[in-house]
């Protein structure tokens, strides 16, 4: 018996989203660029692990995996399954998220790495934080979340 393994269907988008507390925006963007689906965020570049790309009568695609990796200092980038959006027979929808844990431990090792005793110094960790782009089964950026603030597009896709 052969183990069918769960693909997950993304497309190009761009959208400015607004942070939670205060007046600046955070340009995202996803591109395939040479087979590869690329994930902008802000000044970071993300290239995801694509199974492969093509063209279908939306545009252009790209099909992902889920996985999670470790950036360092306590970043992560996720790629998952969003059940939610299922329904039965179709496939899943996808949201890939960059993640920043608020951890004591990479703070303390952050300082020493730099020469710094972690207990001569007052310091203030960022607070956890999200940023989140969310896809139908189709394909298409249908919202985000950044922190604890979300938005939602309608799809112009078939249910």
């Amino acid at each position: 018996m052969t183990e069918r393994r769960m693909t997950l269907r993304v497309r190009p988008f761009e959208r400015m989203i607004d942070a939670e507390a205060g007046p600046a925006s955070l340009r995202c963007a996803g591109s395939i660029e040479d087979g590869v689906y690329v994930l902008h965020v802000g000044q970071e570049m993300h290239r995801l692990r694509t199974l492969s790309t093509g063209m279908d009568q939306w545009g252009p695609f790209a099909v992902l995996e889920p996985y999670e990796v470790s950036l360092g200092s306590g970043r992560e980038l996720t790629v998952e399954a969003e059940p939610e959006e299922r329904e039965p027979g179709s496939p899943l929808g996808c949201r890939i998220a960059l993640t920043t844990r608020r951890d004591p431990a990479i703070t303390e090792q952050l300082l020493r790495s730099h020469g710094i005793d972690p207990q001569s110094v007052n310091v203030l960790d960022p607070p956890e934080a999200v940023v989140a782009i969310r896809f139908l089964q189709f394909g298409q950026c249908t919202g985000w979340t950044h922190l604890r603030r979300s938005e939602s597009v309608p799809s112009p896709f078939p249910k």
